[in-house]
């Protein structure tokens, strides 16, 4: 049975109950539902706590790659955080947000891989065997 007949049974039978109906009620019936109703919102509670851990994982990586983008780049990540933590982002945000900081990230990191050091570039030692 789906959530949908679940949920129309029980109101059908809310609407007996109101109208004093009571003789019209199969409660064997009724009662199979209300168990099999229990057992539906004890699986909505554990998919809803799981959505939960989830999502604040998501949140939790994000907010590291947000650090490591803001201290490649020599800036501070607190509002970017701040955002990642607001209760108005839906995960659609979030993961557009994601994308964003992971393109500011490859820019950065390939940026900083891409101009060398003197010392990776050997200056020093060019210095030193001219001499």
């Amino acid at each position: 049975m789906n959530y949908e007949e679940l949920s129309s049974d029980l109101r059908e039978t809310a609407k007996l109950l109101q109208t004093g109906q009571i003789a019209k009620i199969d409660f064997t019936r009724h009662s199979e539902r209300l168990q099999l109703a229990a057992e539906c919102l004890a699986l909505a509670d554990r998919d809803r706590r799981l959505s939960a851990e989830m999502l604040n994982q998501f949140r939790q990586g994000l907010r590291r790659r947000a650090r490591a983008t803001a201290r490649l780049r020599g800036k501070d990540a607190k509002l970017v955080e701040q955002l990642i933590d607001s209760e108005q982002m839906t995960l659609s945000d979030l993961v557009k947000l994601r994308e964003q900081i992971d393109s500011e990230f490859d820019e950065a990191f390939s940026s900083t891989l891409t101009v060398p050091s003197p010392a990776a570039r050997g200056d020093e030692r060019l210095a030193a065997y001219k001499s």
